[in-house]
This record gives structure tokens, sequence and C-alpha cells, in this order.
């Protein structure tokens, strides 16, 4: 009988050596539910979180996740599944649910406990401290205290304790929305914003340029160029958006003469129009800041111009012969 113990033993032993835990089957994420978001290296993207009552939670870098209906095992992996979509590479990230659960030898004593799975890049990268094992009730043949206990003051720390990492937001200065796909650069750092506009960046005072399409440049100290959010939101640098001229009247004339030059073929954009008697072509829905145009006409070399939708909205194009 000791034998069989001792077996018994070593097995589970072994199991809890290479990772794999006992656990109680965790129950399902609801609305309601206080989860705590774990994502080891990145103290801005772990906290607290409330499930909605849509069954979501909102997170920094990837918006709303939904997660109703899930383990906290699997809530995990849609986690780290999409904080690799572009923002972090080999995230490990844990999910873990607060309840209340009944000790079955007194019931009128309660104690909380913690249901946490841990979700790493592969097995053969993780350590033993990128392991969270998962809390039970019931004592595995008298292991609990081994297995299960679990220490709350092990926040992930960042990669770097002179860099502080802070969550900032470039926004729309008159809409307020998000930007996406906007390029920040601090000295040598180059970072991009996701879908919401949202961007983890080390933050170190430095010349920082930020580019987006559709929007004028953006430079100077970074301390300068942030805002301190409200309550709650990541501090934020609004950008302007690029004035362009809605339509443009361009003329052709004769460089010598100054005289309008008429059906002259006007080639822009991929299509071709011609100018009119008094040398006209108009062009509309103008959505960028800048157009290539290629003007011909008989008796005249063809020339090649840029033309900045930013300018004044009346050019005139002279050629000569």
């Amino acid at each position: 009988m000791k034998k069989i113990k001792w077996l018994t033993f070593i097995g589970v032993a072994c199991l809890w050596a290479s990772g794999v835990v006992f656990s109680a089957s965790p129950s399902m994420l609801k609305p309601g539910d206080v989860v705590t978001i774990t994502v080891k290296g990145e103290p801005e993207l772990s906290g607290d979180r409330i499930i909605a009552y849509d069954g979501s939670i909102n997170l920094p870098l990837i918006g709303s996740v939904g997660v109703s209906g899930m383990k906290p095992t699997d809530a995990a992996l849609l986690i780290k599944q999409q904080l690799e979509d572009g923002f972090l590479k080999n995230p490990v990230v844990s999910v873990t649910t607060k309840s209340l659960t009944t000790n079955s030898k007194n019931n009128s004593n309660t104690k909380p406990t913690k249901t946490t799975k841990t979700i790493s890049p592969s097995a053969s990268q993780m350590t033993e401290a990128d392991l969270t094992y998962a809390t039970i009730d019931d004592k595995p043949l008298g292991l609990e205290e081994n297995l299960i206990e679990e220490d709350d003051s092990d926040v992930p720390e960042p990669t770097n304790a002179n860099e502080e990492q802070v969550l900032i937001e470039l926004k729309d200065l008159v809409s307020n929305n998000g930007i996406a796909n906007a390029v920040l650069s601090i000295d040598n750092r180059v970072y991009q914003s996701n879908r919401l506009g949202q961007i983890l960046i080390n933050r170190t005072d430095g010349n920082t340029i930020i580019i987006a399409d559709g929007y004028k440049t953006l430079s100077g100290s970074l301390n300068k160029l942030i805002k301190t959010g409200k309550s709650g939101n990541p501090s934020y640098i609004n950008l302007e958006k690029i004035r362009y001229n809605e339509n443009m009247l361009c003329t052709v004339v004769d460089s010598k003469t100054h005289k309008p030059i008429k059906n002259a073929e006007i080639y822009l954009e991929g299509g071709k129009i011609l100018t009119n008697s008094r040398g006209e072509f108009k062009i509309s829905g103008i959505k960028k800041e800048y157009g290539e145009i290629t003007i011909k006409k008989r008796g005249y070399p063809t020339i090649q111009k840029v033309i900045d939708y930013k300018g004044p909205a009346i050019i005139t194009f002279e050629l000569s012969k």
C-alpha cells in the first residue's frame, strides 16, 4: 500500500514539474465577473477588468475582446493571439477570475480563490518564473500546499527598469478619433499605432516625429507634444488634418504669347481630359496632398509637373515651343 502511495506521489510531482497541474474545471466567464489580465513584462497591459453586459472586456492596443462563455484558459489564448497580431512578440498572458468558494469542511467559512491559466509561446521557452498554477479547493493527494501557493505580489516588471512604458493615443484634433497606422519616431526607435490609434512606447523624452496619412507632420520634444488624458484614459497627442483644395482650376497657355491653348491633352490620375477654348480644365474630388500631371499638345514639348493640392486653387501651366 505504501508503495502505491509513493508511486502516485512521484507521478503527480513529475506532472507538476512539467507545468501540468490538476485543477477543478474552471467556470465559464460571464458578464459582471472581475478578471485579472496579466501580460508578462507589460504592466500597462495588465490589470483588473470587469466583463461588460455585452460579454466583452476593453484592453489597451487591441480594444474590445469578447470573452463571455469562455474558460479563463481560452480567454488568455484569445488575448495572446490578438496581441501577437502586430503588437507583441510571443506574449505570456494569464487570465484570473475572482470568486468565493465554500469550504467543504466548514460551510460557514468562505475563502477567496483564483483560477489561473498561463498561455506561453511554447513549452520549451517556459521557465519556472513563467508558470502560474491553478488553485483548487480539494487537496490533490495532500500536495495542495506545494502546488497552489500563489504570490499576489508577483507583478510583472518592465524589461528595463530605467525606462517607463506608457500607452499613448494619437487622436484627430477635431473629431477626437484615434488615428490608425501612424508612425511615431523617438530618436532611433520607431512605433506604429494600432487601429485605435494607440501605441505602447518607452517613455524617454527625445526628438519626436509623427507622420500619418492625411495629417500634418508633427515634430518636437515628446514631453511638449504629449498631453495627459482624463482619469482612466491614456495620454494623447493631437494631429491636425491637412486641408486640401476641394476643386482646382487650371489653365494652359503659350509661354511667349500667354494665349490659352485649346485641346491640350491632360493626363491625371489615370484619366485624360482636354482643355476648353479658354485653355482651362478642372480638378475635382481631391483626397491627397500631391498629384502628377502630364500635358501634351502638338507643336510643344510634353511636360510633367507635380501639383501641390494644398497650394493655390488656381494654377497656370506654360508650354514653350
